[in-house]
């Protein structure tokens, strides 16, 4: 399950997670093979295995036929990846860009997308926001509301207008990371978590994410990259508008 970023000519830190079977050095090779080579490429290792609190029997297949495979990635790009030991020994990064390993950045990016995010104090962007199955969403936004009843915080205009069947669409984001390793996000995904709907409803990480940005980022915060050519899976932006 390698997560591949492309940087062009800028000189950020690579980072590809990879479970074990790509991790010696013939998959190594073949990583190196279909990038771009940053100069900063790193490799982490990740195992998955069902968190310790998972008791019941987990089906095979959840939501729409997915495997538990699948859903050990949902579970890993919602709130392992932070965890990841690279990310503590990268030191310094303030943001983050998530591409997966299906994704493709089809024209050169002429611009830092970094430092655009920095100098607007941005801290989530992304690609396309759309509709989910209310299937696969089934009790997780409910989860979210219980979550934030017992803090006793104030619902944010963002997190009570937004459409509950709407998700970003997180194999393209770039964000800050003080998001995700802020103690409010911790909490929040670790409740949603422990209800064990990844695993027994295929709760993604696009919806729980979602609900974090619309939790903890102002709107104003956010903003829409239309100017990327990018494709994944059947959606592809062309990228006709310059850039801002």
């Amino acid at each position: 399950m390698p997560t591949c970023v492309r940087v062009c000519s800028f000189d950020y830190p690579v980072v590809i997670f990879v479970e074990a079977d790509l991790a010696d050095d013939e998959g190594r090779q073949t990583i190196r093979s279909f990038t771009t080579t940053p100069r900063r490429l790193f490799v982490q290792v990740v195992q998955f295995k069902l968190p310790s609190f998972i008791t019941s029997p987990v089906p095979r297949r959840a939501g729409n036929s997915k495997p538990i495979g699948y859903r050990h990635m949902c579970r890993f790009h919602a709130i392992s990846v932070y965890r990841q030991p690279i990310m503590s020994t990268l030191s310094g990064i303030e943001y983050a860009w998530r591409l997966d390993d299906d994704s493709f950045l089809y024209r050169p990016i002429t611009y830092d997308l970094f430092a655009f995010m920095r100098d607007r104090r941005l801290l989530y962007s992304y690609i396309q926001i759309r509709d989910e199955a209310p299937g696969l969403i089934r009790g997780l936004w409910e989860t979210a509301d219980e979550h934030v009843r017992a803090e006793g915080g104030d619902l944010p205009e963002f997190y009570a207008t937004w459409k509950r069947t709407r998700i970003y669409y997180s194999n393209f984001e770039i964000s800050a990371m003080s998001v995700w390793t802020s103690t409010k996000y911790c909490r929040l995904v670790d409740y949603i978590d422990r209800r064990g709907g990844i695993y027994y409803r295929r709760w993604g990480d696009a919806p729980i994410k979602t609900i974090a940005v619309t939790l903890l980022v102002p709107r104003d915060q956010t903003h829409h990259f239309v100017d990327v050519a990018y494709k994944h899976n059947i959606y592809t932006n062309r990228g006709r508008a310059k850039p801002p």
